[in-house]
Parts: structure tokens; C-alpha cells; sequence
């Protein structure tokens, strides 16, 4: 019977960094409330409903991460003061 070759402890623990590496980051809830916007906007310029009901969709964990320092944020890098 052949034997058979054992890959070293290390090797493990660099495949469960690399797969931990691939998963992307949570998005900010400043970057959430912007895509959230642009999202409504597509939604009434195109008239789809779809659109609004991925935003209502998402509001739900949103709300748990906002406070007053990061929708103030989202309002002002969204609607300048020009606007």
C-alpha cells in the first residue's frame, strides 16, 4: 500500500484565511443609505416598484446601525447644501 502525503497544521489555517480573505466586508451604513437612494431614484424615474420594495426590504437592519452622526452623513454628502 502507498503512503500517503499529510499536509502540515499551517496549511489549514492558510485555506480558512483565504476563505475568510474572499468574503467581502459588510457595507458601511453610510454606503447602504446611498445605494438606498440611488435605488429610490432609479425606482421613480423608471416607474418599478421592484426597486422601492429591495429598499423597504433592507431598512429593517439598517435601522439597527444608525445613529445620529452617520444619518447626518448620509443626508449631506447625499443632498448638498445647494441642493
Amino acid at each position: 500500500m502507498t503512503d500517503v502525503e499529510m499536509k502540515p497544521a499551517e496549511d489549514k489555517t492558510t485555506d480558512e484565511q483565504k476563505e475568510k480573505e474572499s468574503t467581502p466586508p459588510p457595507p458601511t451604513p453610510l454606503a447602504e443609505i446611498k445605494s438606498n437612494v440611488a435605488l429610490i431614484e432609479r425606482a421613480v424615474s423608471t416607474l418599478e416598484p421592484r426597486f422601492t420594495q429591495r429598499v423597504l426590504r433592507s431598512l429593517t437592519a439598517l435601522r439597527k446601525r444608525l445613529d445620529f452622526k452617520v444619518l447626518h452623513d448620509a443626508i449631506t454628502e447625499v443632498y448638498p447644501k445647494g441642493a
